[in-house]
């Protein structure tokens, strides 16, 4: 099976079909692109608390290995397990900053493309920008490209 012929009456009504697939497909992209962002946020906010912790723990275990060294015959093994605590909780507390990092390189790649599909300054005039010019390009539509200038008349 073919596709209708362009600029029949068939072919217009397959464009404005696949004009409106790509429109929803648009708002659902912007949909996921919204709770993207909303759960970078709350994974961010939770790695608050486990920075935190890991930062008193780290403090914790240091002033128990300087109180240790205070001691005339400090226990050699209560030591090493006093900084191996201080190690590990440092080790959490950069893997911690790392995803923090990590998602706020995510939220500004969301707000990237959601400026892309908006912004007609963007290369290609902003994905939306270019779906309403190609709905008011369609016959038998009435209206104008949103920030073009050029108005289309119904055919």
């Amino acid at each position: 099976m073919s596709a209708p012929a362009a600029g029949t009456p068939a072919g217009v009504q397959a464009a404005r079909v696949a004009l409106g697939d790509a429109q929803a497909a648009v708002v659902s992209l912007e949909g996921q692109l919204d709770r993207l962002a909303e759960e970078a946020a709350d994974a961010a906010a939770g790695l608050s608390p486990l920075r935190q912790a890991a930062l008193q723990a780290r403090l914790a275990a240091l002033e128990v290995v300087i109180e240790a060294r205070r001691q005339p015959a400090p226990d050699a093994g209560f030591l090493v397990l006093a900084e191996s605590v201080r190690d590990l909780a440092a080790r959490i507390e950069v893997a911690a900053e790392r995803a923090v990092e990590h998602l706020l390189t995510l939220d500004g790649l969301v707000t990237e493309t959601r400026r892309n599909l908006a912004d007609p300054a963007q290369p290609g005039g902003g994905l939306r920008t270019a779906l309403a010019c190609l709905d008011a390009a369609l016959p038998q539509q009435s209206g104008a490209c949103p920030d073009s200038g050029r108005s289309q008349t119904q055919a």
